[in-house]
């Protein structure tokens, strides 16, 4: 019987395992032995396949790159931010569609003179009214309008025209850009207007349309004509403004300052607009009057202007400097930012780095480093890496060995596939911070990517 127990097992065994074990010894069929093999080598190179995509998920994972799920508590706070933010979005853009909807454009026009718009004919029954790209044209916006409650004025890349406005406006806002030798004659009261990268354009305000609580903003226009007809007879109030030349900045960043034309003790001036501690503008002939009032003040409570809590209430009324915007913007950014909120703390970071650079930038070269790499982190965030590296790179120029933004830099080389630069990137950030876990996990995982890189 145990004799014959080798051969009842032989008999039992499977036909294909049979098959194999001659083809082994060199007997059978050797073309199905060579495809058993090819098999085999295919489901080798298939667990290795699946090993590197294991191992680039794992990579992926720590980084926080992946996007299929979150990794961790934060990650979906995260998540559920950003939804919220798509659907706020979604809102805005359905309220910004409304807007557009109630817009009506007049524009391409050329030599048409003393068209009245009427309101259903003309303006299709719409509100905000858009005067644009016309040529050697002449309007009037009449005070039958009134009734209709329109909202606004635009005019944009107008030449040579005239609009003479007769109508009441809900904003009381008339905003002008990007004309030349335009004419506009304002004869019921406006509070504001704005008039932005223009060139001779004569404001004409009739009799009592300018008050004293009318401001007439502007920014980088030349040969700007306010006039006021301040009485019946004899000649109008007027003033001439060249943005350029008022502004001490020099070439194009003059086109950045705003000024503001006001009547000031009766007569029209011209004076820079400057930022209070809310941000809200105002001039330096506005903070001096504050701080005046508030010494009286402070004398009737006895209190003189070198006493700490004087000091204090009257620095308070400083028109914000650039320095001082810049790191309220950046505060706001960094809160925005713990809120998970990171294109709105994208949108402080930019403003600070705005106005330091508006500043003594080469006294701020610290200062600018962190703005540019809180706002590529922001953009790490937002999966805009494209953004993220450029802005690493801005800072880097600055400051090269700056660890934040060669840390930031080599992620976001590392999510654009580009291993080869991330590694040193990062290397050079864990030089310098040798006890950085963070930086040496980011490290490993990019070295092994570029690993698996080389093999393919």
């Amino acid at each position: 019987m145990s004799a014959a127990a080798p051969d009842s097992a032989a008999a039992t065994a499977p036909p294909q395992d049979v098959a194999i074990a001659s083809q082994a010894l060199g007997t059978g069929d050797r073309s199905a032995y060579y495809r058993n093999w090819d098999r085999v080598t295919e489901e080798a190179v298939a667990q290795v396949k699946a090993e590197e995509e294991q191992d680039r998920k794992e990579a992926d994972h720590a980084l926080g790159l992946d996007k299929d799920r979150p990794y961790s508590e934060a990650d979906e706070l995260d998540r559920e931010k950003r939804a919220a933010l798509r659907e706020a979005k979604r809102r805005w853009e359905k309220l910004e569609a409304q807007e557009q909807a109630a817009r009506v454009y007049i524009e391409g026009e050329t030599e048409r003179e003393g068209r009245v718009l009427e309101f259903q004919t003309d303006l299709c029954s719409k509100r905000v009214i858009m005067l644009r790209d016309n040529k050697a044209c002449g309007y009037v916006l009449p005070s039958t309008l009134d009734e209709h409650q329109i909202v606004k004025v635009f005019i944009e890349n107008c030449v040579g025209c005239t609009v003479d406005l007769h109508c009441r406006m809900v904003t009381s806002h008339l905003e002008i850009a990007h004309c030349e030798r335009l004419h506009v004659r304002v004869r019921y009261p406006t509070m504001t207007v704005s008039v932005d990268l223009s060139q001779n354009v004569h404001l004409e305000f009739m009799q009592n349309t300018f008050t004293d609580h009318v401001k007439v903003y502007h920014a980088g226009s030349r040969a700007l004509r306010i006039t006021h007809e301040s009485s019946g007879d004899g000649p109008p109030d007027e003033v001439t403004a060249d943005d350029f030349q008022l502004s001490k900045l020099e070439g194009q960043a003059a086109a950045e300052e705003q000024f503001v034309t006001h009547y000031v003790s009766g007569a029209l001036a011209t004076d820079l607009v400057l930022r209070d501690v809310k941000n809200l503008p105002t001039t330096a002939r506005d903070i001096e009057a504050r701080q005046q009032q508030l010494r009286v003040a402070l004398q009737d409570r006895g209190l003189s202007d070198s006493d700490p809590e004087a000091v204090a209430l009257l620095e308070a009324q400083e028109a914000l400097t650039p320095e001082r915007q810049a790191q309220r913007e950046k505060d706001e950014g960094n809160a925005a930012f713990r809120d998970r909120a990171y294109g709105q703390a994208s949108a402080h970071y930019t403003t600070a780095l705005e106005a330091l650079l508006r500043s003594d930038a080469g006294a701020q070269c610290e200062a600018l480093c962190t703005l540019y790499s809180n706002r590529a982190a922001c953009a790490l965030k937002l999966g805009a890496h494209e953004q993220a590296l450029s802005d690493a790179e801005a800072g880097l120029a600055l400051q090269a060995d700056h660890v934040k933004l060669l840390f930031r830099k080599g992620m976001a080389l590392h999510a654009l596939k580009r291993y080869h630069e991330a590694c040193p990137a990062l290397s050079k950030a864990l030089e310098a911070e040798p006890k950085n876990q963070q930086i040496r996990s980011a490290l490993q995982f990019a070295q092994r990517r570029l690993a698996m890189t080389c093999e393919a």
